[in-house]
């Protein structure tokens, strides 16, 4: 289920002004990032999960980037108390660069490099950190890495599992393809491996509902047909939601019944942030992409943020009376490829991308003909992206803006890393 988004063409706290000089003296592409709006949206989000006795997991690859990271962290050290990272190495730049100490790897990670970055966090920094797994190979692969590493019973590796709550109607598969474990069996099979393997233990569990938290549920200006088909999918997700909620609950009581009690049960997204904030089965809820607010979070019915991240790209063509050409600009999203994946030009109001060329590697045309602003060559233009932490694989650096001021934090890549 997937449709275009169009969003809000000036989100509040965007005035082009402002930003237009901010940009002025900048190299572009520069990514920028509204403090203002963006610790607004943290207190959010960590008001949600409080109000339901949660604390929050930040997931970390879609920040990307330390400074910010560090920020959330303490801001509000009460609700976020751990990272998911997508790889131990990950983890390890944030070991150096964060406070943090408390580390989910969020995919499973089966390389002998990985499990001793695993090792050097827990016995060398002190860090608390669980890999990920789903199947008993996993558990009998880790284990044997984890003694090769240096680990032993006296030091054993934490795993979580991770247990598919994916909806499943008529032979039909709704959600991620992710892990096999998805029935009772599956998982008593797993908890039997950990049990057996001494060089490792249950640390929590990971009941994650893509299909829910990754499907947007409302349309903005939307036209009839779009209303219907946003009502189709919001019944959708509460049908989920029930599902999942049983999934969960189902789980506790298994784990109960062997009297074993995971140091976390961990689900949702910044999708369905207050749904999974009530959930009495969850321990903590996963959030990274809602305290930046890209365009495909503009598109849930339940989204209480504000965006605080654009990038601005130089205009470098006047190609007509009508059409603006900047130079760079094709930043699209990963995932299934339609409409809701492009960037989105939104300040001046106005602007749309030519669907024939869209947004390009080197150059990308935009009509200007509804923008009731002047633009000028050398003005700037800024534009969303679909996702927030994918964007930063394009930048070195983010440029932190509070009122006038603005302070310069590395990303990743700025720091020197690629993970992926």
């Amino acid at each position: 289920i997937s449709v275009m988004c169009a969003g809000r063409t000036e989100p509040p706290g965007w005035d082009y002004a402002r930003w237009q000089a901010l940009a002025r003296d900048e190299r572009l592409p520069a990514m920028f990032v509204d403090l203002e709006i963006f610790e607004e949206n943290v207190t959010k989000m960590a008001a949600v999960a409080r109000a339901g006795g949660k604390s929050i997991r930040l997931a970390t690859k879609s920040v990307r980037v330390p400074a910010l990271i560090r920020a959330v962290l303490a801001q509000h050290p009460d609700v976020f108390v751990g990272l998911m990272c997508f790889s131990t190495a990950e983890a390890l730049l944030l070991a150096a660069e964060t406070p943090a100490r408390d580390y989910l790897i969020a995919y499973p990670c089966l390389q002998p490099a990985d499990v001793r970055d695993a090792y050097t966090l827990q016995t060398a920094l002190g860090a608390r950190v669980c890999l990920m797994v789903d199947c008993p190979e996993h558990v009998a692969l880790l284990g044997r890495l984890w003694r090769a590493a240096g680990g032993s019973a006296a030091v054993p590796l934490r795993l979580c599992i991770d247990y598919d709550v994916s909806y499943k109607v008529a032979g039909l598969h709704l959600g991620a393809h992710r892990s096999p474990c998805r029935t009772p069996v599956a998982l008593a099979a797993v908890l039997d491996a950990i049990a057996a393997c001494p060089d490792v233990r249950l640390g929590g569990i990971m009941a994650y509902e893509a299909h829910v938290a990754g499907l947007t549920d409302t349309t903005p200006g939307a036209t009839l047909g779009q209303r219907l088909h946003d009502a189709f999918v919001r019944r959708f997700k509460r049908a989920a939601m029930r599902s999942v909620r049983a999934q969960r609950l189902a789980v506790r009581e298994l784990l109960s019944a062997r009297g074993m009690a995971p140091d976390f049960f961990n689900g949702g997204g910044s999708g369905n942030m207050a749904d999974c904030a009530g959930d009495p089965a969850l321990t903590e809820v996963s959030m990274g992409s809602g305290l930046l607010q890209s365009t495909i979070f503009d598109c849930y019915q339940d989204n209480f943020c504000r965006p605080a991240l654009a990038y601005a790209l130089r205009i470098t063509r006047a190609c007509d009376a009508k059409t603006r050409c900047c130079q760079s600009g094709g930043f699209a999203a990963s995932g299934a490829c339609d409409a809701s994946k492009a960037p989105r030009a939104f300040l001046p109001a106005g602007l749309a991308p030519y669907p024939d060329e869209g947004f390009g590697e080197v150059q990308t045309p935009l009509n200007i003909a509804r923008c009731r602003t002047p633009l000028a060559l050398g003005d700037p233009v800024f534009v969303r992206p679909a996702k927030a932490g994918e964007i930063a694989e394009r930048f070195v650096e983010y440029l932190l803006v509070r009122g006038a001021a603005v302070t310069r934090a590395p990303t990743y890549r700025g720091l020197g890393h690629a993970f992926y």
